[in-house]
């Protein structure tokens, strides 16, 4: 009986999550206008347009996008100037938000489970640790990175993007944390009764246990590598990818990117895979990051 009422209490909205909500739908409102004004106006001729209207014209105006994909913009990099096709460009923020995503998913769900799984005292400064770097600004640590790879010689390649990806700090340790500290050990003593070593025990036990949440953490990696531009202008200037180019061209005026339609055409361009992502995954995404061990 007690379960039904809190269910029910849970159900009402109370005036707090009225306006939380009202917030929240106010601000999906304003994020679809633009998102739709941007739409509207890659279809308009950049050499008619004079200024923002949210009506498109009547002769709607295709070559916006071959425009784009066609262009070969140059970009800054190390004591040179590098002109790379849109081909490449796509290439590259392909292989940034999927590579340096299924690198920093893997690495936070191992280590997570090492030290969800094994009671060690190095497991509680690991977890302790992730807890305080979370607090420390970004910027602290990007001097030291620099160094390392250029020490390294591996500044400016894909292999040194991937050493950096390649850590276990932040908020989805957590939650693989909590995931695997959730489920029961009785997997783990009947694998290790039939002969499993730790190694089997964690890949086919518990690695096929946590495969939501790893999926649905890889698509929000993804989303989050492919928007950003400060890493690879930061760590990898001779690799341009799609979000960096469009920042280029909003920040430094090039001839055949100085007009807003040909800028929004490219913003629509780069908001395609994140929005195919949702449409496709939204239930995952929207899901809770948690599973369960035994059900029924």
């Amino acid at each position: 009986m007690k379960v039904k009422v809190d269910m029910k209490r849970r159900g009402k909205l109370t005036p707090l999550t009225s306006v939380m909500l009202a917030i929240l739908s106010l601000y999906c409102v304003a994020m679809g206008i633009l998102f739709v004004y941007a739409v509207v106006m890659s279809f308009k001729d950049p050499a008619l347009y004079i200024y923002p209207t949210i009506w498109p014209d009547e002769k709607i105006y295709l070559y916006n996008y071959p425009k784009v994909l066609n262009a070969r913009p140059a970009f800054r990099a190390v004591g040179k100037v590098v002109n790379a096709p849109m081909s490449k460009i796509i290439l590259n923020s392909v292989i940034y938000a999927l590579g340096c995503g299924l690198v920093n998913t893997t690495v936070t769900c191992v280590s997570a489970y090492l030290c969800a799984s094994y009671k060690y005292k190095y497991s509680k400064i690991v977890h302790t640790t992730v807890i305080v770097v979370m607090a420390i600004p970004i910027i602290g640590s990007q001097a030291a990175e620099l160094s390392m790879l250029r020490f390294i010689n591996l500044y400016n390649s894909w292999i040194g993007l991937l050493i950096l990806k390649a850590n276990f700090l932040g908020m989805y340790f957590l939650i693989f944390y909590e995931m695997f500290k959730s489920l029961p050990i009785t997997y783990r003593e009947a694998a290790t009764l039939d002969g499993a070593s730790d190694w089997r025990v964690m890949m086919s036990v518990y690695m096929p246990l946590a495969s939501a949440t790893f999926g649905t953490i890889l698509l929000m990696n993804f989303i989050t590598y492919w928007n950003d531009y400060q890493t690879p202008l930061l760590y990898a200037p001779s690799h341009p990818t799609l979000s960096r180019f469009l920042i280029e061209i909003t920040r430094n005026s090039q001839d055949d990117f100085d007009s807003m339609p040909v800028q929004l055409t490219t913003t629509v361009i780069l908001s395609i895979p994140t929005l195919l992502i949702f449409l496709i995954f939204q239930k995952k995404l929207m899901s809770n990051l948690t599973i369960g061990g035994i059900k029924g």
